[in-house]
């Protein structure tokens, strides 16, 4: 269920722009951050508005929209435009966007108009959605005109062989939870080697540059593991960077990562279990060493986590 409530305050605009100076950054606006909890949004600013945790709401405040997801601040989308700390806003050729960002990431046409989202943060799986006028290629360029910015956790998740890999509760990389090995290979557009067991493996040879990723469709799984010497960034759409301990998974998900053991089954050990809206993130702790996370899973629920990471 999606509730919208509005409420609008008699206060300084949330414009892009601020007169403390204050832009859309890659990663928030002001001192307000993507991925933020409303508890923390609202110590810092009381006056703020309240959501539930367990939708998806947009509230207004200081004549701007954020969005958020099971209480976390998925969006932010002023409303007469925006502007990037770089100075990209409205009446901003299309090319100054593409020359700073890079080349968009998605191009949405629709009786709305044409939307295209850029890089924003990679680390933190932001982006920055940009309204277009009069939008037209020619050869590779991208013309026309901004029309307004928002930001958002909208990194669109990509190739299992790219530079990073994005996790979500229910993906890694494009792939999903529940897709087959044929479909998880056009998704991530890498060959998947069988493994036996149901088993399917990207990166057999362990080559340093890259993860070891696999997939495992009769439990509808995915998981991805470090190689040594590897210069891929595995990271989480809320910012945990595999590699780092699970101390630093806990300061991200908190009371959300519920602690599991198992004493047996085929991969006895502790885990802790994120849940989301359609999966759960699974980190799995080194046996050797109950501080270091040896891999990450994703499932279509929480339970029987051994068998399926």
């Amino acid at each position: 269920m999606v509730l919208t409530f509005l409420f609008v305050a008699v206060v300084s605009a949330c414009s892009g722009t601020s007169t403390d100076g204050a832009s859309l950054s890659r990663t928030g606006y002001g001192d307000i951050n993507i991925g933020e909890s409303i508890g923390a949004i609202r110590a810092a600013h009381p006056d703020f508005p309240n959501v539930a945790v367990t939708d998806i709401v947009t509230v207004t405040w200081q004549d701007c929209n954020y969005g958020f997801t099971k209480g976390f601040l998925s969006s932010i989308t002023p409303n007469s435009g925006g502007r990037t700390a770089d100075g990209v806003g409205p009446g901003t050729p299309l090319s100054r966007a593409t020359e700073l960002y890079g080349a968009p990431l998605d191009i949405s046409v629709n009786s709305s108009g044409t939307t295209l989202t850029y890089a924003a943060n990679q680390a933190q799986g932001t982006a920055y959605r940009m309204g277009v006028r009069d939008y037209s290629t020619s050869g590779s360029n991208a013309n026309g005109t901004v029309t307004n910015v928002g930001l958002c956790r909208c990194l669109p998740h990509g190739k299992w062989d790219e530079p990073v890999v994005v996790v979500t509760t229910d993906s890694i990389g494009a792939a999903t939870v529940g897709m087959s090995a044929s479909e998880v290979e056009r998704a991530a557009g890498v060959s998947l080697a069988e493994m036996g067991d149901g088993e399917y493996v990207f990166n057999t040879t362990r080559q340093p540059a890259y993860a070891q990723i696999w997939a495992h469709p009769y439990f509808g799984s995915l998981g991805i593991g470090p190689v040594d010497g590897q210069i891929q960034t595995v990271v989480t759409d809320e910012g945990y960077r595999l590699g780092e301990d699970a101390e630093a998974f806990l300061k991200i998900y908190g009371t959300r990562a519920k602690p599991v053991q198992y004493s047996g089954g085929e991969h006895p050990g502790h885990y802790y279990v994120v849940t989301g809206l359609h999966g759960s993130l699974v980190a799995a702790l080194d046996y050797a060493d109950g501080n270091k996370i040896a891999m990450l899973c994703v499932g279509r629920d929480g339970t029987n986590v051994n068998a399926w990471c």
